[in-house]
C-alpha cells in the first residue's frame, strides 16, 4: 500500500520528526511510505471568502493543492501532531482550514479518491491523555469531512524530545503492527498466536500478531537463556533494522506461534535467532510469570523463561531470520556491564536473581 506520513509540526528534527521515522522504517518494508513535513509547505491563512462554496476551487494558489496531490496518491494517510496549546499546531491547522474545497459538508465540493484510511498520533509534553485526545478528535473530525475513514489512533503523554520516545518505541511499533494487520491482504506470513485464559487453559481463539490482544486472553512468550559449560551465557545483540530496541542485547526470547508449546516455541527461536539447535532433555523452565499491564502498556502474556545447557557452535549464517546482528558468550559481568551501560533490554533485569542467583 502506498504510506503517507505526515509531520505536522514546523520543527523537523524534534519528537514529532523522530516519530514520523520509527513509522517510516517499521512501515517501508512492507509499503510504499512517503513523509512530508507541514513546514516544507507555503500556506496561506483562509480568507473565509466562501468562494469555494460555489466552485470547489480556492482562490488561492500555494502549495495546498500539493499537499493534496500527496493525499490522492496515498491508500493511508498517518497524521503525526504534537499538542500546541492543547490542539494541533497552527500551521497544520491552516492546511485543514483551506482543505474546504474538499470538505463534503457543502456541494459542489472537490474529492480526492475514495477508499482512503486515515491514522493518527498525538503526543504531548504533560502526563494526561485528555489533550492527546482531543488532537486526535481535531484530525479525526477532519478526516471525516474529507471522506477518509478513521482507523487508530495513538496518544503518546509525557514527551516532549525526541529522546523521550527511547522507552516508547514498542508502543509506536505496535501501531504500525496493528495498521498492518488492519490490512491483512497487504502482509504475508501473519503470525498467528493461540490464546489462554489466566490460568494458562486454551480458550479456542486465534490471535494474529500486532492486533490488540483481547482484555481476557493471554500468549505464550518464551525467554531462552543458554549457558555452556564455562558457565558462560549466549547473548545476542539485536539488529540494527529491528524497530524496537535495535542494536540492544538480549537473550533469544519471543512469542510462541499456533500449535506450538513453550518447549517447541523456545527451541525455534533459537534456531531462528542465532542458528543453535537445542535438545529438548538440556533445557528447563527455570519460573513462569504472567504479565498484564507493565509501566501502562499491556502485555496480556504468559512467560516463561527457560535455561538450556549447550556447547556446540554458534553460527549466524545458520540463523533463519535476520534479526540478530551478532551473538557473544558472556559472564555474569559482561552482562553486568551492559546493563549499566542501558545497553542491555531493560525488561531482562531478573537474569541477576532468578537466573544466575547461585553466582551471585
Amino acid at each position: 500500500m502506498k504510506v503517507l506520513v505526515m509531520n505536522c509540526s514546523p520543527v523537523r528534527n524534534g519528537a514529532t520528526a523522530e516519530i514520523v521515522k520509527i513509522v517510516t522504517d517499521c512501515l517501508e518494508k512492507r509499503h510504499d511510505v512517503k513523509n512530508i513535513c507541514i513546514d516544507d509547505y507555503d500556506i496561506n491563512f483562509c480568507k473565509g471568502c466562501r468562494t469555494c462554496h460555489n466552485t470547489a476551487k480556492c482562490v488561492q494558489n500555494d502549495d495546498v493543492g500539493r499537499i493534496i496531490g500527496q493525499y490522492e496518491w496515498a491508500d493511508i494517510v498517518i497524521s503525526v501532531s504534537p499538542s500546541y496549546w492543547a490542539d494541533i499546531p497552527g500551521q497544520f491547522k491552516a492546511f485543514i482550514d483551506r482543505c474546504t474545497p474538499w470538505c463534503n459538508t457543502h456541494d459542489p465540493h472537490a474529492k480526492i479518491s475514495s477508499g482512503k484510511k486515515g491514522y493518527s498520533i498525538a503526543l504531548r509534553t504533560g502526563p494526561g491523555m485528555r489533550e492527546c485526545e482531543r488532537i486526535i478528535a481535531s484530525i479525526e473530525h477532519f478526516y471525516g469531512h474529507m471522506d477518509i475513514k478513521c482507523c487508530d489512533s495513538l496518544g503518546l503523554c509525557s514527551v516532549e524530545y525526541k529522546e523521550d520516545l527511547e522507552c516508547r518505541r514498542e508502543e509506536i511499533v505496535e501501531f504500525c503492527n496493528r495498521l498492518d494487520q488492519m490490512n491483512p491482504e497487504h502482509v504475508p506470513d501473519a503470525e498467528i498466536w493461540d490464546l489462554y485464559n489466566e490460568n494458562r487453559e486454551l480458550i479456542g481463539k486465534d490471535h494474529v500478531r500486532g492486533e490488540q490482544l483481547p482484555i481476557d486472553g493471554y500468549h505464550l512468550v518464551v525467554h531462552v537463556w543458554i549457558r555452556n559449560s564455562k558457565g558462560d551465557y549466549l547473548i545476542s545483540q539485536r539488529s540494527a533494522n529491528r524497530p524496537a530496541y535495535p542494536l540492544m542485547w538480549e537473550c533469544v526470547g519471543g512469542s510462541v506461534v499456533k500449535g506450538e508449546n513453550s518447549l517447541l516455541g523456545a527451541i525455534r527461536e533459537a534456531r531462528e535467532e542465532v542458528g543453535v539447535e537445542l535438545k529438548p532433555e538440556n533445557g528447563k523452565v527455570l519460573f513462569t510469570k504472567t504479565r498484564k499491564v507493565i509501566d501502562g502498556r499491556i502485555y496480556n502474556d504468559i512467560m516463561d523463561v527457560w535455561l538450556f545447557e549447550y556447547d556446540g557452535e554458534v553460527d549466524l549464517s545458520n540463523a533463519t531470520t535476520d534479526e540478530v546482528a551478532q551473538a557473544v558468550w558472556m559472564n555474569r559481568s559482561q552482562i553486568k556491564e551492559l546493563f549499566d551501560a542501558n545497553m542491555f533490554v531493560d525488561t531482562l533485569g531478573y537474569f541477576f536473581t532468578e537466573v544466575d542467583k547461585k553466582r551471585r
